[in-house]
Parts: C-alpha cells; sequence; structure tokens
C-alpha cells in the first residue's frame, strides 16, 4: 500500500474536487444557456440553426436518430422473430399441432381400442369384469 511506503496522495483529493466542480459548473452553465435561448430568446436559436445549416439542429431534433436505430436494430428483428418463429414454430406447430391436434388423435386411438371392447353384449361386459376382479384377487394373493 501507499501508507506503507510513505507516498502522500493528498493533493489527488483536491483535484476530484475541482474536477467535479468544474463539470458540474459547465453542466449547469449549458442548462441555463438552452434555457435562455430557447425560452426567452427564441429569435437566438432560428439564428444559429439558419447559420449551421440546418444539419446539426436536424440531427438534435431527431434525437441522434437512436429510436429509428433502436426500431431497426431491435423491434423489427424481434417482431420478425416472434412471426416466423415463435408463432409459425411454436405456436402453430408445437403447440397447436402436437398439443392440442395431438391430443384429439390420442383421443381417437384409444377410444378405437375401446370401441373394440364394447359390442353391446351385457354377459361379454360381466365376463371381462369377473376376469378382471380374479386376475387382480390373484395379484393380492401372490404379492401379499
Amino acid at each position: 500500500h501507499d501508507a506503507v511506503a510513505g507516498v502522500d496522495h493528498a493533493g489527488e483529493e483536491m483535484m476530484e474536487w475541482t474536477l467535479a466542480s468544474a463539470s458540474l459548473a459547465w453542466a449547469l452553465l449549458g442548462l441555463f444557456l438552452g434555457w435562455f435561448v430557447y425560452s426567452k430568446r427564441t429569435a437566438i436559436a432560428e439564428s444559429a440553426r439558419r447559420f449551421a445549416g440546418g444539419g446539426p439542429h436536424k440531427v438534435l431534433l431527431n434525437k441522434y436518430y437512436v429510436d429509428e436505430l433502436y426500431e431497426g436494430a431491435l423491434i423489427k428483428p424481434g417482431y420478425a422473430l416472434s412471426d416466423k418463429v415463435l408463432f409459425r414454430v411454436v405456436d402453430a406447430g408445437v403447440i397447436d399441432g402436437l398439443l392440442v391436434n395431438g391430443s384429439a388423435i390420442l383421443v381417437s386411438i384409444v377410444s378405437a381400442l375401446v370401441r373394440l371392447f364394447q359390442n353391446g353384449m351385457l354377459r361379454f361386459y360381466a365376463w371381462t369384469f369377473a376376469a378382471g376382479a380374479a386376475a387382480f384377487i390373484i395379484y393380492l394373493t401372490l404379492a401379499g
């Protein structure tokens, strides 16, 4: 550490306060001049705009074109991604295709299999119930 080496840095703290105060003064001066020129003396602002040729004024008026850049770099690609990938692949393919239509297909297959056991004959239903109950009792007897 500098304290062990015997180096004194007391002047650096004063330099920090000087630079911070100067930058704050410049910022406040800029705010005051902006308020003064654009609120009280609008003719000065208009003559400055004409003198600069309108280019810098147009850039400042359009906020450095940050909104246009943001829209072109993030918003439009985001919309394209959501339309091409999220809507068409995830929503239409996975959610609608696999989950919604897939569950309907699964119910159709299961109902076709169950329909084989429904023939309308009460004797067959009773025989199937008795066979299932007997199989369950045998399972409980052997497992327990």
